[in-house]
């Protein structure tokens, strides 16, 4: 019972900070092809490599930011 207490937070937090990182960036991503389609008049170019990219970055930095925020309620409690 004592491992899950601490697991599921961790979990909780490295989910959340993924999830939260992607939404952010694929949003950014979004906003920036309309932005450069209607100010300049480049074409929008979405493509799966770029998704793919995106989803690397929010799992690397999203653990990474779970796991520093595991760690500094841990040391607060």
């Amino acid at each position: 019972m004592k491992p899950l207490k601490f697991m599921f937070p961790l979990f909780f937090l490295i989910v959340f900070s993924i999830v939260s990182i992607f939404l952010t960036g694929f949003v950014l991503y979004i906003f920036g092809e309309f932005f450069f389609f209607f100010y300049k008049g480049i074409q929008m170019s979405f493509s799966s490599s770029i998704f793919f990219l995106l989803i690397k970055i929010s799992v690397s930095i999203g653990s990474f930011a779970g796991l520093m925020l595991w760690i500094a309620t841990s040391l607060k409690k």
